[in-house]
């Protein structure tokens, strides 16, 4: 019996940027303006129009009035573009602060990018989604920016403009909040709420674990590697052959190319 100690990481190396968030405004710079509302087109569907319209009469009452509109499709962009759209999007309209909006499905990956853009040319931003683009949002954004803030509505494509209202409402706090809270507090609007691929890939490319197997059997390591990338979220469920480093060097012996 022994110890197998580690197996290659089947995920590679990776990149874990973390995102220097903007600089966040008091509620007198919301009030002075302009407040850019990004929609990136999706909000022309059904009664989804209805997220701005309530949002902006919410912050009407509390005396935030200046806003800029921008309705421009994220489509066709490569990752680098929609980058450099986003702080495009800042120098056109010079925004003290930006609501993003909508990430409901296909474009949301697209449009979390733009806003990682926004937040990177200086000024705070908080991106609207709803189901199901809520967790491509924040699969993009984990990946990509490490925090972000995010304010998820519960609608679909049948809500009525109540239903949308009502959601807007239960987040007017929270997206006030994503723009004007200190440094020292703004991460509770910014943490994302990830389930999978927590612990980033080691540098030297491989998993440790312990597993007392004997090598000598041809089915060594199975269970335990199984179990262990169930646990990571590394597997669609069927059965794995460990990629260990004995049968990793084996395969390059095979091999005939380096």
């Amino acid at each position: 019996m022994t110890e197998l100690e580690s197996v290659l990481d089947p995920r590679g190396p990776q990149e874990r940027p973390f995102l220097t968030l903007a600089p966040r405004v008091t509620l007198e710079d919301l009030r002075q303006g302009p407040i850019l509302f990004y929609n990136n087109t999706k909000l022309d569907f059904c009664n989804y129009d209805e997220t701005f319209v309530q949002l902006k009469a919410n912050f009407a009452k509390l005396g935030i009035s200046n806003f800029v509109d921008v309705r421009e499709t994220v489509r066709g962009k490569s990752s680098h573009a929609l980058k450099a759209y986003g702080a495009d999007l800042v120098r056109r309209t010079a925004p003290k602060a930006a609501v993003v909006a909508l990430g409901d499905m296909g474009t949301s990956p697209a449009t979390t990018i733009v806003t990682i853009g926004i937040e990177e040319a200086g000024v705070p931003a908080v991106y609207i989604t709803a189901p199901p683009g809520s967790d491509l949002v924040k699969s993009v954004a984990f990946y990509r920016a490490g925090h972000l803030c995010l304010s998820s509505i519960d609608i679909y494509q049948a809500s009525t403009r109540e239903e949308v209202a009502r959601e807007v409402d239960r987040q007017t706090q929270f997206i006030l909040d994503s723009l004007t809270l200190p440094p020292d507090q703004i991460e509770r609007c910014a943490a994302i709420d990830f389930a999978l691929d927590k612990v980033p890939p080691a540098a030297n490319g491989l998993i440790e674990f312990d597993a007392a197997v004997d090598p000598a059997d041809p089915a060594a390591y199975v269970e335990a590697v199984n179990d262990l990338f169930t646990s990571l979220r590394l597997t669609d469920g069927l059965p794995i052959v460990p990629p260990t480093r004995r049968r990793y060097e084996d395969m390059l012996r095979y091999c005939p190319w380096e």
